[in-house]
């Protein structure tokens, strides 16, 4: 039987692992599924064991040790190695003492993995114990930094970014807390990446506002810029003028928030076209343009036929104001009332 895709874990430069895997162990689709449910349960060692104790067509898996060699390789839990006599071999060849031996058998390692994860799954602050060498050396580091980072994300801001898969890490961190993301290195190689993920993770419209904390010079900022607008209008508040397609992305700004027009500056060439997709957008808008500018009147008309209590705002001495008013009331009727009486 095939078996099913499984993540796997990353090296220390955040890259997937490339080296070529040995004969690929092929375990029954439904043991799969207990495997993967095992490992996310407060026990996951003692929860395979019972499987393996009270089912019997999987016994010969259990015995000879297969299953958990399997799951070890499959899970990502060697890390960078393809199987358990590679990290033994690693190990023994490591100048010095050995701070870290690793299990003679797939079942031990797995065991004591499975108890590391549920270690770190208790984690609510900043472990110190993860940070310890004689955990730091294991292929599995990275798995139960991850496990920690569940309960603590901001954990990750005191780690050194050389502890291994740090870039990977940092990805799963910003995915539980966004607000982490200006605390990060900009230095970090998948720094985009990292934005692209606080930026589509939810609808919170601070992720898109995360954008000031981007440097504007970086090559990348135009595309990150697309993002972050598309998903918080406002945010193009922090995009220069003079950023490559700035037009396209305040067009995208003012379609996803209208009052986001606040932000442009009404000098532009291109002000009226923007202003009117913002009032178009949300009529409320006007209130952000200035009565004074020249396309006001056009823009007014949009603004009082998309939200007819706008009229509200709009200065009764204007002398489009009764083709305003009139606009509101047709609208909606009740607007009739905020006409002010005027005696022949």
């Amino acid at each position: 039987m095939p078996v099913p895709p499984v993540q796997r874990l990353r090296t220390e430069n955040g890259q997937a692992a490339a080296p070529a895997e040995p004969t690929p162990i092929e375990l029954p689709d439904e043991l799969w599924v207990k495997i993967l449910m095992a490992v996310r349960v407060d026990d996951p060692c003692a929860e395979l064991t019972k499987w393996c104790d009270t089912e019997k067509k999987w016994a010969i898996w259990c015995r000879d040790g297969t299953l958990y060699e399997a799951a070890n390789r499959q899970l990502g839990w060697y890390g960078r190695f393809e199987g358990l006599k590679a990290v033994q071999a690693h190990v023994k060849d490591t100048a010095g003492f050995p701070i870290w031996t690793p299990p003679p058998t797939a079942k031990l390692y797995f065991q004591e993995v499975c108890k590391a994860l549920h270690r770190a799954r208790g984690a609510v602050s900043n472990p110190p114990w993860l940070l310890e060498r004689r955990y730091l050396e294991r292929p599995y580091w990275p798995v139960i930094a991850e496990r920690a980072l569940i309960n603590a994300p901001r954990a990750l801001l005191n780690w050194p970014t050389t502890v291994p898969g740090y870039t990977w890490l940092a990805i799963a961190a910003v995915r539980r807390d966004y607000t982490l993301f200006d605390r990060l290195p900009k230095t970090l190689s998948n720094y985009s990446e990292i934005f692209q993920v606080v930026v589509s993770g939810g609808d919170e419209p601070g992720r898109g506002l995360m954008l000031q904390h981007v440097p504007n010079d970086r090559t990348d900022f135009p595309k990150l810029a697309k993002l972050a607008v598309a998903q918080n209008g406002g945010a193009i508040r922090w995009v220069p003028e003079g950023t490559d397609g700035y037009h396209e992305l305040a067009k995208i700004a003012m379609r996803k928030s209208g009052r986001a027009i606040y932000y442009v500056n009404a000098g532009r060439f291109d002000y009226l076209e923007l202003a009117k997709l913002a009032v178009h957008q949300d009529g409320e808008s006007l209130y952000y343009i200035d009565a004074a500018y020249e396309g006001y009147d056009e823009l007014a008309r949009i603004a009082v036929a998309q939200r007819a209590s706008v009229l509200n705002a709009i200065d009764t001495s204007r002398a489009d104001f009764p083709e305003l008013a009139m606009i509101a009331v047709k609208k909606q009727g009740r607007m009739l009332m905020n006409v002010p009486h005027v005696t022949p």
